[in-house]
Formats: C-alpha cells, structure tokens, sequence
C-alpha cells in the first residue's frame, strides 16, 4: 500500500462587514507560509471572492484594493478595461451591465476604423428625448465631434427627427467615448413617438 500524504487543515473565521459572520476550512496551501500561532481572517469581497486576509497585523494587499469596491465600481473597471474613456454618473447596475454586453457583442476594436453607434433612445420627464451613442475611435488622434446628422424612426416606421445634433465630445485614440444627446420635444415630429423599438442612422434625409 502506497503512503497517502495527509493533509492538514484548521478552522478559520469568516468575516463579512467587519463581523464574525460564519467558519472557512483552510487547506495546508493556505497555511503554508503562515505561522501556525497567528490569527486567521478571510473576507468576502463584493463579487463574492473570500480573500484571506493573512494574519492581524498583515492585510493582504489584494483584499484592500476589492473590499472597498461595489458592484458598480467593479462594473465601471470592467468598463474602462473595454476601453471606455470615462463613465457617466447615474447609470444604474443594469445599465453598466448592458453597455459592457453591447461593447463586447457589437465593437470591433484595434481597427484603424472609427464607428459610431447608436445605444439608446429614451423619453425624459419632460418628452424630450435622451439619445446615447457610442463611438470608437480607432485613429492615432483625438477625434473631435461637434455636430452629426441624426435621423430616427420609431416602431412604427416613422421619421421623428431627421437633423443635425450637437454632440461635442472629444474622444482619445483607441477608446470608446459616450455621447449623450438632448433632444427637445420642440424638434420632434411627434410628442409621443413609440419607442418600443427604433431606428437610427447618422443621415438629415
């Protein structure tokens, strides 16, 4: 019969906002440069990852730099490692999530080509709408936008503005830039157009 190595394991807290919250088992790996003498914590980071701490008076560098991290600020990283230039306040979880799925289904990125696209159409309280487009740019420069044609069509197939809007955004080489649009009420062809589902194409005709 062949020697079977045994493993040794110890017993550990768990601590979940600063509280003893429940035990961990720890495995020899975990402990093998660790003094057995010392005390053990883990935390569980916002994405769920339990980190281990190491001993009280030696915090793990990684566990600083997640556990002050919510949800959405580990969202705007992901969105900023997709080569987003900046994010806007006020989006929700949801909308962080959807934009990241857009970016990585529909941007074709380090192409030397620039493309914008268009993300959403909704109405504000007050009927106007709010537009957002995304756009990638793919030269070498800065590339700066100050008007472009705008054209959309709701569900039902009809135009709701054919002109040019003002988008003034500058967006650096090799990043995708968001470009939130207000258009009034006053310019729309109908008040309350159905936006269940539209489309936009950058053209006045």
């Amino acid at each position: 019969m062949s020697n079977v190595d045994i493993q040794n394991v110890g017993i550990d807290f768990i601590v979940i906002n600063d509280k003893l919250s429940g035990l961990v088992t720890i495995t020899t790996e975990d402990l093998s440069e660790q003094n057995l003498s010392d005390n053990f914590i883990y935390k569980v980071c916002p994405d769920g990852e339990i980190l281990n701490v190491g001993n009280e008076n030696k915090t793990d560098k990684k566990l600083k730099e997640k556990a002050v991290k919510n949800s959405k600020e580990i969202l705007n990283d992901k969105l900023m490692e997709e080569g987003f230039e900046k994010i806007p306040e006020g989006l929700s979880k949801l909308d962080l999530t959807k934009m990241l799925e857009f970016s990585e289904k529909n941007i074709v990125k380090n192409n030397k080509y620039s493309k914008m696209f268009p993300y959403s159409v909704e109405k504000t309280d007050n009927y106007d709408l709010k537009v957002m487009l995304l756009m990638y740019n793919g030269s070498n420069n800065a590339t700066e936008i100050t008007k472009f044609p705008f054209k959309l069509k709701d569900a039902n197939d009809n135009v709701i503005i054919a002109d040019v809007v003002d988008i003034n955004k500058t967006i650096s080489p090799f990043k995708i830039g968001i470009c939130e649009v207000l258009i009034e009420k006053a310019r729309l062809s109908e008040q309350l157009p159905d936006l269940t589902t539209w489309t936009v194409t950058f053209e006045m005709q």
